[in-house]
């Protein structure tokens, strides 16, 4: 699953069906304003070279009309994110900034 944000600084999910891997591609936006497209859509926020994305919103944008085997999919990936250290106490899970 990949989070892109668009030339317009607009957020999209792409890939929603591989959850085998999970990331952020800036599209070469500076950091502030891939923070501010994250913030701004209640997506998640930027830390350092990571971004933390909320669980329940990634859920949701990325869902669509997915039936219940792709949501069990996706509570895999975020146990395997979590089984790692990359899931938080406030619900975030951590992707890489492309």
């Amino acid at each position: 699953m990949q989070i892109r944000i668009t030339d317009s600084a607009e957020v999209e999910v792409v890939d929603a069906d591989d959850l085998k891997a999970l990331g952020l591609a800036s599209a070469g936006h500076p950091p502030q304003k891939v923070a501010d497209a994250l913030e701004r859509t209640g997506l998640g926020r930027v830390e350092g070279e990571h971004a933390w994305l909320s669980v329940d919103a990634l859920r949701a944008g990325a869902r669509g009309d997915r039936g219940d085997e792709w949501v069990k999919k996706f509570d895999g990936m975020i146990d395997y994110a979590r089984t790692k250290g990359w899931v938080n106490d406030a619900g975030e899970v951590r992707a890489h900034i492309e």
